[in-house]
């Protein structure tokens, strides 16, 4: 006697918990690159203000320098 396996086509929806852990995600990796690009963005601005413009690179170079590579994502 032969056991024959029948093949089930299982949908692809990931449903509601799927759906939330998969937004989830997507917005942790958007803001884990993007703010250390505004937080310098923001450096930028202050430092334009005062009458002292540096530019995105060098102020970037200038603040993982003096203050450290974690000071970029705790600004």
């Amino acid at each position: 006697m032969s056991i024959t396996h029948a093949r089930v086509f299982v949908p692809l929806h990931p449903g509601a918990v799927g759906s939330f852990v998969c937004g989830s995600c997507a917005g942790i990796s958007y803001w884990v690159s993007i703010y250390p690009l505004d937080s310098v963005k923001s450096r930028v601005q202050v430092l334009s203000a005062e009458g002292k413009v540096a530019g995105l690179w060098r102020t970037f170079w200038n603040i993982i320098t003096t203050e450290g590579v974690l000071r970029i994502h705790f600004l």
